[in-house]
């Protein structure tokens, strides 16, 4: 199995399900069977997928239905090796700290701004 997965960083739920032929219902089975797709809430609501959550999601597609190996070996062979495109960090399913940083120092300039303002 050999999907070219198009230069992008994330994936809505749609384009996941289409790269990967499966079902939604599969993903949702996986993301709670394995911890490493970990898809972000989208402010619409929707899931979205970064490239190494569908990296992970193409892997154990590869072990579980090509390989036909059993859930307990896909969540070891997870937990020993990132896949081998993946240069990303993992990450874990709270919003990045730069994301925070900058929101903070927005609400800073805001304040400044409202007492400029006011005088």
């Amino acid at each position: 199995m050999t999907v070219r997965l198009p230069q992008r960083e994330q994936f809505s739920r749609r384009d996941v399900e289409r790269l990967l032929r499966l079902d939604g219902r599969v993903l949702d089975y996986w993301e709670k069977e394995f911890a490493n797709p970990a898809p972000l809430i989208g402010k619409s609501g929707e899931k979205v997928y970064s490239r190494r959550d569908v990296e992970v999601l193409l892997q154990i597609k590869q072990w579980l239905v090509e390989e036909r190996l059993g859930k307990e070996e896909v969540r070891r062979r997870l937990e020993l090796s990132p896949p081998v495109d993946s240069a990303e960090p993992p990450r874990s399913r709270s919003r990045p700290q730069p994301l925070n940083e900058v929101r903070a120092r927005l609400r800073e300039i805001l304040t400044i701004l409202d007492k400029d303002d006011t005088n």
